[in-house]
């Protein structure tokens, strides 16, 4: 009796590990009750946003991966299925321009760089808001600008080719508004801290937005005020002797 009970006991062990290492494998359930766009709504969304071509949708992992042709470009989006929020916009490849006979298609001359006013104009007319951060960086030995832009209630942040001003990739925030300006963050951290102004950041450290301003004072030493972007207040002030 004592062994047809200590069997009965091991049989019921193995079909829970064997139950647990099939549900292991299957993978975690999707919520069949969550509502994400279609492809049709999501086709609409992006062609009339970016004004594409899109050739070919995916949904994987809750996220639409988007083909999209632009401006003789390809581009790959990313954009969350259920809010319709873009996730990255990151540029792939140029479009041949002679797909019916590409061995006679001669390569197109290089075009005249952008001077960095006509970039700043052609990337704002894409994406309306205020220009809080502009620099140059060289990014795998290719030169490109790294924009933010604010918008209302929403930050985009890009990478520019630092010749054509094309959009590289582009982020989208929208936790945090920028609600002080560049200049208002100068003006705070003078209060604090006479003297001149060395450089003036837009960083941001564990979900806090801030401006970090540089100045020169007098005396031959330098302050770094850190000001919230947000409520304009002085987080910290640091001396380098």
């Amino acid at each position: 009796m004592e062994n047809k009970r200590s069997l009965f006991v091991m049989m019921g062990i193995a079909a829970i590990v064997i139950l647990f290492i099939a549900f292991k494998a299957l993978g975690p359930v999707i919520n069949p009750s969550a509502e994400i766009l279609s492809k049709s709504e999501v086709k609409t969304l992006v062609e009339e946003r970016y004004n594409g071509q899109i050739t070919e949708i995916i949904l994987k992992n809750n996220q639409y991966v988007i083909e999209m042709d632009r401006n003789e470009m390809n581009y790959e989006i990313k954009l969350d299925a259920e809010n319709g929020e873009i996730i990255s916009f990151t540029k792939k490849s140029n479009i041949a321009s002679n797909k019916a006979n590409p061995e006679q298609a001669e390569p197109n001359p290089p075009a005249k760089p952008l001077t960095e006013n006509e970039i700043k104009e052609k990337i704002l007319s894409e994406f309306p808001g205020e220009l809080v951060q502009f620099i140059k960086i060289n990014e795998h030995g290719k030169s490109q600008y790294k924009v933010i832009i604010q918008g209302e209630g929403k930050k985009t942040i890009l990478k520019v080719d630092a010749q054509t001003g094309e959009v590289l990739v582009q982020k989208l925030e929208t936790e945090a508004t920028v609600i002080i300006t560049e200049d208002e963050a100068i003006q705070i951290a003078l209060k604090e801290v006479k003297g001149h102004i060395n450089d003036v950041d837009l960083e941001s450290d564990d979900n806090i937005l801030y401006y970090l301003v540089e100045i020169d004072t007098s005396d031959d030493r330098e302050a770094s005020v850190q000001i919230h972007a947000i409520t304009g207040e002085v987080l910290s002030i640091t001396w380098d002797d």
